[in-house]
């Protein structure tokens, strides 16, 4: 009886840690003007933080990553429009 308890208290504990893992959704934010409010909008979701950041890394290049927000920007002066890419977990929303 008590290796059943015991075996019931673990598989809950290990169901509890694999349900704390979540996803990760890369936001792609846009600024159609200088000043303006950004639009985020989603661009994709991953299992993993790294996967997402690896996207990131794959949209912007490594020198254009900020490591302390992993956020790039890539600007067009002609339309005056910026492009932002972050990692968010999906419990977070930027729109808010």
């Amino acid at each position: 009886m008590k290796r059943i308890l015991l075996a019931i208290i673990f598989c809950l504990f290990v169901s509890s840690i694999a349900n704390a893992e979540c996803a990760w959704v890369l936001w792609e934010g846009r600024d159609k003007n200088i000043g303006s409010d950004t639009i985020w909008t989603i661009e994709s979701a991953f299992p993993s933080y790294k996967l997402c950041t690896d996207r990131i890394k794959n949209i912007c290049g490594t020198a254009s990553m900020d490591d302390s927000s992993y956020t790039c920007a890539k600007f067009n002066f002609l339309g005056y429009a910026a492009w932002y890419y972050k990692c968010l977990p999906d419990t977070i929303d930027p729109r808010k």
